[in-house]
């Protein structure tokens, strides 16, 4: 499930060694460009696979969680 995680740790690595030693220049406007359509992508997908009809039974306890909570800030303001 977490298989991914290693690859992020050696990209960072890597990352730092080069940032480091000067070995390979990367543009920051061309890693946020990169970061923002790679986080477009995940979102959408995120968010099409969603199996909303499995959520159902966590809204009612979601509901009285956000009620409380706003009922305790209310109190202590």
């Amino acid at each position: 499930m977490l298989s991914y995680i290693g690859y992020m740790i050696v990209a960072a690595i890597m990352r730092n060694i080069s940032d480091a030693k000067g070995i390979c220049e990367i543009s920051i406007n061309k890693l946020e460009s990169i970061g923002s359509i790679c986080l477009s992508l995940f979102l959408s997908m995120a968010i099409c696979s969603l199996k909303l009809w499995e959520l159902i039974d966590l809204a009612i306890p979601m509901l009285i969680l956000l009620t409380l909570q706003t009922l305790l800030i209310i109190l202590n303001h």
